[in-house]
């Protein structure tokens, strides 16, 4: 959802059906489903790129190693290759670069802010009538019904470009150093003036003891582009979250009125140093490390696996093997806040339309890999192997051999985490009927999960995939955007101009347009009145 190369321009509204009677010399792919139940009917086999973005230090084991690559190139008769970046600016660059080349993936994930852009380039593959039982039985199980009746309407010009099976449970909260608090004689921050003075003590008195100055109470990921929402600031707000809405209409948390008090007191904390200085040009998984490594005392995570126990491979335990008094616990500073907003679909995989220009048949493959893998068969191979091998089975309760994934883990790059990314994690397996029973949870994890359970979620668009109108790109009001909020936390523009610049956005760069079609679409869909 955060965050042009040149291609001939076709109709947004051009249908695709052609895709489902085409057939090549080598073989006919009857349209007769996808799905993962399907028999494939070609003869050809595919060999099917895909570019996606990882978190993590991942890598992929050699080909002969791989038995989850086998599995699906068995499965599907194809030669399945998956190069893959960290998230960010870096992925989104590299992804344009392939697009004006030519050298375009077969599927690949992106963004919802994107998603639009790239469609109104042309560059897509709309999907629309492919949204049903017969080609994506599987991944229908992951998606919300008032998405699917936006997706399916032939009359919203944005229609099904990127499929997107996601976790309907946000585990966001901010994290921090007990043992820390404990040192300083500071208890947990449960409103704004003790969160500061945390931040201050973190870093002006040497909570880790070392006779140094070295530390700070705060970091973020900036991507060198942005001021992410990390910051706890935009909770006490009440604004996490791009947008929210109150029933009736729609609120953009980013260019309201109110952010410029967001953006005042976060240009606070950065002239009084009490955040690492580095936090702009942060990317990934940079702002756990340093949690890990002692060299911030707060970070905010939008999941909760980084900071399990049971986890050999978390945060928290890397933390531990560090410093074996290092000890975090989850709080909201702002407890009558949202920590973050309902879950929707935001990345999506996409398939180029160049790839069914060249070859339509080959769209049907792509479509029944990502089926496979949101099936039953295809989630427990991509996130817990091989059965009686890394888990075992009882019923719809899965048990996973904590030992075995361990291994994967360490000896084999964590790569299952590459294959898995097609699907939600463990906590929403329930999605498709399997309860995922973990063994290595401690009851401190048992007790993280309750508590985030608890936390608040802002509502936002209740599932619906909103876009702009036709012809705006989203993007470009976005990139502004991002600009505005850098150079006024960066003391670049005063704070006293965020009004003019808020007024600019809206106008300038169509923000009024945008947020009135998101209006209309929900309220199509009945999520608004």
């Amino acid at each position: 959802m955060n965050r042009k190369w040149k291609t001939g321009m076709v109709s947004l509204l051009m249908p695709l059906v052609v895709i489902a009677g085409c057939s090549t010399k080598e073989g006919t792919t009857e349209p007769t489903g996808t799905g993962a139940g399907a028999t494939a009917k070609a003869s050809k086999k595919y060999t099917i790129e895909v570019f996606q973005q990882n978190a993590g230090s991942v890598t992929l084991p050699p080909v002969d190693q791989d038995f989850v690559k086998k599995a699906i190139d068995e499965k599907l008769n194809i030669d399945l290759k998956i190069t893959f970046m960290p998230a960010g600016p870096d992925y989104t660059n590299k992804l344009n670069v392939r697009f004006a080349s030519g050298d375009v993936p077969d599927l690949f994930t992106i963004g919802g802010r994107e998603i639009q852009t790239y469609a109104n380039n042309g560059s897509l593959t709309r999907l629309s009538d492919y949204l049903n039982e017969k080609y994506l039985p599987n991944y229908l199980k992951w998606a919300d019904a008032p998405l699917l009746k936006a997706e399916r309407d032939k009359n919203n010009p944005m229609g099904f470009w990127a499929m997107r099976p996601y976790a309907k449970t946000e585990y966001s909260t901010w994290y921090i150093r007990k043992d820390w608090l404990d040192k300083l004689g500071l208890k947990v921050p449960s409103n704004n003036d003790e969160l500061l003075n945390v931040m201050r003590a973190f870093t002006f008195k040497d909570p880790d003891g070392n006779g140094k100055q070295d530390t700070y109470g705060f970091t973020a990921t900036g991507n060198g582009e942005q001021v992410g929402q990390e910051w706890p600031m935009w909770a006490k707000y009440g604004m996490m979250g791009t947008f929210t809405n109150d029933g009736k209409h729609v609120k953009d948390n980013l260019v309201s009125p109110e952010t410029g008090k967001v953006l005042a007191e976060i240009k606070a904390v950065i002239d009084e140093k009490i955040v690492d200085p580095d936090w702009f040009l942060n990317k990934g998984e940079a702002v756990f490390e340093k949690f890990a490594q002692g060299k911030v005392g707060i970070v905010n995570s939008r999941g909760i696996n980084n900071f399990l126990e049971g986890n050999p491979n978390s945060f928290l335990n890397k933390g531990k093997k560090i410093n074996p008094k290092f000890d975090i616990v989850a709080f909201n500073p702002y407890p009558d806040q949202a920590t973050w907003v309902e879950a929707t679909g935001n990345t999506g995989w996409a398939i180029p339309k160049a790839v069914a220009d060249k070859d339509p048949d080959k769209v049907l493959r792509i479509l029944q890999l990502v089926d496979y893998l949101c099936s039953e068969e295809g989630y427990l191979l991509t996130h817990y192997g091989k059965q009686d091998v890394h888990y075992k089975r009882d019923g719809n309760k899965i048990l996973p051999n904590m030992v075995e994934l361990d291994k994967i883990a360490k000896e084999q790059g964590d790569f299952l985490k590459i294959y898995g990314a097609f699907s939600p994690t463990d906590s929403e397996a329930r999605q498709i009927g399997l309860d995922i029973v973990n063994p290595n949870l401690t009851d401190r994890d048992r007790e993280l999960y309750k508590q985030l359970a608890t936390y608040k979620r802002a509502p936002y668009s209740n599932g619906i995939q909103v876009t702009p109108p036709d012809g705006i790109n989203i993007a470009d009001f976005r990139k502004q955007q991002n600009v505005f909020h850098t150079k006024i936390v960066f003391g670049e523009i005063p704070i006293e101009k965020w009004p003019q610049l808020s007024d600019e956005l809206m106008n300038k760069y169509r923000g009024k347009e945008i947020f009135a079609n998101y209006e209309k679409q929900m309220r199509e869909a009945g999520v608004l009145e």
